[in-house]
């Protein structure tokens, strides 16, 4: 349960007008009470970046009473600030200063809560003010509550709400994570000249969402003196804001198979959308080389890593060929003798050429490369 720290705010400009009209034309006035009301905004007191679907209400009372106890009341306007960075609200708008919209995004509809005053009534959600993050409910029928101490007297609206993106300003930054605070506003009137308004705040504790990191290195296989480059993707929740940030890339050797020496080569490369590419590295010894990758994390989303070992983040790098004999060492001009050539990494041999003659090799190895001359 949020925290609700203002309710009952009475608007008194009508009234009092109409009273002193009362007095200057010499008519008797009887003493009349204002509307009064209780609204209490109820959101999760914790979100994630990218969360959808998160239940909440607004709860309006009509808590009049004196003279307009019986009355029924009509509510005229429901707003809700979803966002704003300080607990110092006084009234219904976010003071500039904090302004800070986008952070949460109710639902396009809501529904009155069955059991109360609006029961079954559709609400639809309007963005009336994109500069501070205001948004109206506008009920299909009239709201009108019953008067206090009767089974209609409330009205509750049932919502949801998105988190498209984590608050840029801190709401409270004596506390762990990031707040943001909502602000409810209502107003109500009992026949022509008896009104009265409402606001109450809550707040929210908005946490940074995880990402899934998929990484490729390509080729996965080389022959020393190529080079090999890993390609890193984020994938972030989908009402979430696009992440930003950069990755980080670690290359290590064939000698340390746990990742846990200085790696031999690295890259920081700045995210392209939601995915970037290492800068390329050219290994000149032979062995498997592993890539770790890593996001940096920024304000909505957390860092995250590969690991060592990763299947896809393994490349195999083969040692330049090298020749070390040959035999026989001739054979008859008229050719077909069988001719074996040995080394070492031999094993990507497609071709021998026996002077201007290319010959497909009968037998391939590592060590052996045999073909009729």
């Amino acid at each position: 349960m949020t925290g609700h720290r203002r309710t009952g705010r009475v608007s008194r400009g009508l009234l009092g007008a109409a009273l002193a009209a009362g007095v200057l034309l010499g008519g008797a006035s009887t003493a009349t009470a204002d509307v009064v009301l209780h609204v209490v905004p109820n959101l999760p007191a914790d979100l994630v970046v990218g969360q959808t679907g998160a239940a909440s209400t607004i709860t309006i009372t009509n808590a009049s009473d004196g003279p307009e106890t019986w009355a029924d009341v009509a509510v005229e306007t429901i707003t809700l600030v979803a966002s704003c960075g300080t607990r110092q609200i006084n009234g219904a708008d976010c003071p500039g200063a904090a302004v800070d919209p986008g952070i949460l995004k109710p639902s396009a509809t809501a529904t009155g809560q069955a059991g109360t005053a609006c029961s079954g009534i559709a609400f639809t959600t309007s963005l009336i003010d994109p500069t501070e993050g205001v948004y109206a409910f506008a009920p299909a029928a009239p709201v009108v509550l019953g008067p206090g101490g009767s089974q209609t007297q409330t009205c509750v609206l049932d919502f949801t709400v998105t988190v498209p993106k984590a608050p840029v300003i801190d709401a409270a930054p004596t506390l762990a994570g990031l707040q943001t605070d909502q602000v409810a506003f209502a107003r109500a009137r009992a026949g022509l000249l008896v009104a009265g308004s409402a606001d109450a705040t809550s707040e929210v504790t908005v946490t940074p969402a995880a990402v899934s990191l998929a990484t490729q290195v390509a080729p996965a296989s080389i022959t020393a003196g190529q080079a090999f480059e890993d390609t890193a993707t984020l994938t972030a929740p989908p009402a979430g804001v696009a992440p930003t940030g950069t990755i980080g890339f670690a290359v290590y050797g064939p000698a340390d198979p746990t990742c846990a020496d200085q790696p031999v080569f690295t890259s920081t490369n700045q995210l392209a959308g939601s995915s970037t590419v290492s800068d390329p590295f050219t290994p000149t010894s032979p062995g498997t080389y592993r890539v770790i990758a890593g996001y940096s994390g920024d304000a909505d989303y957390a860092a995250a890593a590969s690991a060592c070992g990763d299947p896809t983040e393994a490349v195999t790098v083969t040692g330049l060929p090298a020749v070390s004999g040959l035999g026989p060492a001739g054979g008859p001009e008229s050719g077909g003798t069988q001719v074996t050539i040995s080394g070492t990494n031999l094993s990507g041999a497609t071709a021998v050429h026996f002077g201007g003659a290319t010959v497909t090799p009968s037998t391939v190895s590592a060590t052996d490369v045999s073909a009729a001359a």
